[in-house]
């Protein structure tokens, strides 16, 4: 039993470590995007 309950935590850390790097990536090109917006936003103003 205690091998089937390894397995499984394995598989389950393996998937957050891929959602994780995913996740850095996600936030990189969201980061990127509110930074332009910002710029839009202040040309905008000035």
């Amino acid at each position: 039993m205690r091998g089937k309950r390894e397995r499984r935590h394995r598989e389950i850390k393996r998937k957050r470590v891929r959602d994780y790097k995913n996740f850095k990536e996600n936030h990189k090109i969201n980061t990127g995007y509110l930074w332009a917006h910002a710029q839009n936003r202040e040309g905008f103003l000035a």
